[in-house]
């Protein structure tokens, strides 16, 4: 199995080692092994090398297609991919198809431009060829003795750089099983890509995995271990390019739940971080901007198996020498989501292995494992709150919650199944624990409209303190049409027109096939009708859409150019302009409205930004952290300026307050406070509004202040939602069904409804 270079380095290989590992405990005399070549190809210093290279191919190609290349990660090493692709073609390729920027059509004027261009890409692909041969053939000079299936694990982005990786591979063992798949495939990409290469042996591809490869490849190496020739073989799942077509079918690995699992659940990386493999697929399935093809699956592990393996990979390293003389590291859950019923256990084992070594008298780190893990809002419950405290000086947690968004309506069109107080509550209470938090979160939705943006304005101001660093990192960033999420499938129901990028011709020029570089290789325009508010919400969409592509394109040349770089003159002037008319524009359109929503919302996620990146310069000075909180018996404010206030309370105050620590309705806060009268609760509930110490959305209020000393001691016994905590032996159900995309579908779609509603 291949990594191919560009995934993102910090991204553990799961899907690779998984269907090795299962392949080899499934079928007999098998030997596999997973080749990461992110390594090989960062270690070769191929970048550094051909950098004058990579930044006039940059300079050259349109911004448009330029930038399909980067997408959201600006990893150079995609663009590599590209380049080498197209060697010494490419520069005749891209003015064929119209890719060129007006830099690159008047650099072709100049005589013998092209040619020059064309050796330094030929040195290029050359070197990218060698390094990536040289790590899959390292001891053998010729064809290898064993018949081999390879399989390629085809991330976004990497279409083009997998597909040059097969035709190094085709050259070098023409009877390799070649095998594509991973995240960028989905029913339609794979079933297109395979017709293709019926037709094209140019491709290099024998097949086309959709979804999960362990059970087709077990199926497909027992099938040529028994003797069967290649175009004879039928694969439930496999779109093969030899045989019967198939048919594109997720197939889940049956043995996950079992207490024999044919895989490791928990690994250790490169940089001795500790990984595990916490679920497959989704328990929720119902976000509409999810473009995950298993997003309504649901594949939970066998948890006696899982407590296990990890607690033999945290005792193996509080036992090495060396763990005394660095930090005690990092835990990964590495999943899209969990369950909070199986991470409270195994944070339970992380810590009982760390006392183990301590009550040995084995000398460990003074630091704390640092254990990150996906949580949906919704999943987040008071009882982590009382198990953090107990295990602190053990461990630390980054939480990443999908908070989104806090515009009601907005929630609604994601179908995210909470509401904006309980993401506050939720950031509120990780924070008064001690834990770290990370969080996504939309600047533009396609559904937005201007009340909604001034509502979620008006909650985020109030909450500013709550995603200010260092304990919150805030990511801002606006939707990205993707072609293959709900939004996609229900473009009138949500207003919007999607298309792929008119410059997205890669795939077609260099190996023929009409498909995207990329999943993000799209765009979306709102139709419907044209009022006020619908007119100020499309030229917002268009100025997020220009910050964007000036983002995209600053920090391309940083990576290109290295340290100190500077682009081109006049390159970056496109983007500024229409970023500086977009706003112009968006100033008319709010005057028009009558409302500055748009530009509230983006003052505050400005300052967000520029507390998070005086964050991590400590040593220069910088603007003050918000801060709201209860201290004793009053309530400290800090605000962006520094100004510094203290607000006595009474004791009926302080009750109010600690009643409202979790979200609570009118009614819920008097029966909870029966010895004070209506009149009185009125008076504090209004004083507290105006000091921004309460939140109130829908007549249901919560306290933002921070209050650790009542998270600590008297939270979880007033916290309306419990959490039902399973035995390390059992399994979760989860919402979904676990290996079926249909069955459950109606009842998960039932709650999400009610958990919207409520």
């Amino acid at each position: 199995m291949i990594m191919p270079p560009g995934v993102d380095s910090t991204l553990y290989p799961w899907g690779p080692h998984s269907v090795v590992d299962y392949v080899r405990s499934s079928v007999p005399r098998v030997s596999g092994r997973v080749v990461d070549l992110r390594p090989v190809v960062a270690g070769s210093g191929i970048v550094a090398r051909h950098r004058p290279t990579l930044k006039r191919a940059m300079a050259v190609l349109s911004a448009e297609s330029a930038g399909v290349c980067f997408g959201h990660a600006l990893n150079p090493y995609i663009f590599l991919g590209l380049l080498a692709a197209g060697g010494g073609e490419l520069p005749g390729i891209a003015a064929r198809a119209g890719l060129l920027s007006p830099t690159g059509r008047l650099a072709r004027l100049r005589p013998g431009a092209d040619r020059r261009f064309a050796v330094a890409l030929r040195a290029l692909q050359q070197d990218y060829e060698t390094s990536i041969a040289a790590a899959l053939w390292p001891q053998t000079a010729g064809p290898p003795a064993q018949r081999r299936v390879i399989g390629i694990s085809v991330y976004d982005y990497l279409l083009i750089g997998a597909l040059h990786i097969a035709r190094i591979i085709r050259r070098r063992d023409p009877e390799a099983i070649i095998l594509l798949g991973g995240d960028y495939f989905d029913e339609a990409t794979g079933t297109a890509l395979a017709a293709a290469a019926r037709h094209d042996p140019n491709l290099a591809v024998d097949g086309v995995v959709v979804g999960y490869g362990e059970a087709i490849c077990r199926d497909l190496v027992a099938a040529l271990k028994a003797g069967a020739a290649p175009g004879e073989i039928t694969v439930p799942g496999l779109l093969s390019t030899r045989g019967a077509p198939g048919t594109a079918r997720i197939v889940t690995p049956e043995e996950y739940g079992t207490a024999e699992p044919r895989v490791d659940y928990v690994r250790t990386d490169a940089a001795a971080a500790i990984r595990v493999l916490s679920q497959r697929g989704c328990s929720w399935g119902e976000c509409s901007f999810c473009s995950q093809i298993d997003r309504r699956r649901y594949s939970p592990v066998d948890q006696r198996s899982l407590h296990h393996e990890l607690d033999a990979a945290c005792r193996a390293r509080e036992a090495r020498p060396s763990a005394c003389k660095a930090p005690a590291g990092r835990i990964s859950f590495d999943a899209d989501e969990n369950d909070l019923r199986v991470v409270l256990p195994l944070m339970e084992t992380i810590a009982a292995d760390r006392s183990a070594a301590e009550g040995t008298g084995t000398q460990v780190s003074a630091d704390r494992y640092l254990l990150e893990f996906w949580l949906m809002v919704r999943s987040f419950r008071a009882e982590f709150l009382p198990v953090a405290g107990r295990l602190g000086s053990r461990l630390l947690s980054r939480v990443r919650l999908n908070v989104e968004s806090l515009g009601p309506e907005t929630l609604t069109a994601m179908r995210k199944g909470f509401s904006p107080l309980q993401a506050l509550e939720a950031v509120k209470a990780l924070r008064d624990a001690g834990q770290l938090v990370a969080t996504n979160y939309f600047v533009g939705y396609p559904t937005q409209r201007p009340d909604d943006v001034a509502a979620e304005a008006a909650l985020l101001e109030r909450s500013l303190h709550l995603f200010a660093p260092p304990q919150t990192i805030f990511y801002a960033f606006p939707y990205a049409a993707n072609g293959r999420d709900d939004i996609a499938a229900q473009q009138e129901r949500f207003r919007v027109r999607i298309e792929r990028l008119p410059k997205d011709g890669w795939a077609k020029e260099l190996f023929g096939l009409d498909l995207p570089f990329s999943i993000w290789a799209h765009r979306y325009r709102r139709t419907g009708r044209t009022d006020r508010g619908e007119l100020l919400a499309r030229v917002h969409h268009r100025l997020t859409l220009a910050q964007t592509r000036r983002r995209r394109a600053e920090g391309a040349w940083l990576v290109l150019g290295g340290p100190g770089s500077v682009p081109p003159r006049g390159a970056l002037m496109p983007y500024r302009l229409a970023e500086a008319a977009a706003r112009l524009m968006l100033r008319g359109a709010e005057a028009l409205a009558g409302t500055r929503a748009y530009r509230r919302r983006q003052a505050l996620i400005d300052t967000l930004d520029a507390l998070r990146q005086a964050a991590a310069q400590p040593d220069q000075a910088g603007p003050a952290m918000p801060d709201l909180r209860i201290a004793g018996d009053r309530l400290a404010r800090c605000d962006p300026a520094g100004q510094r206030t203290q607000t006595p309370l009474d004791d009926a105050e302080l009750a109010v307050l600690r009643v409202c620590y979790w979200t609570r309705t009118e009614r819920e806060l008097e029966r909870a406070l029966p010895q004070l009268s209506k009149e009185r609760l009125g008076e504090i509930v209004a004083r507290h509004l105006a000091l921004g110490s309460l939140v109130c959305h829908r007549r249901a209020l919560l306290c933002v202040a921070h209050d650790p000393a009542f998270a600590r001691q008297g939270a979880v016994e007033t916290a309306p939602r419990r959490l039902r905590l399973m035995p390390p032996g059992a399994v979760p159900a989860g919402d979904g069904q676990a290996g079926d995309a249909q069955a459950g579908d109606a009842a998960r779609r039932g709650r999400a409804e009610d958990a919207v509603a409520g």
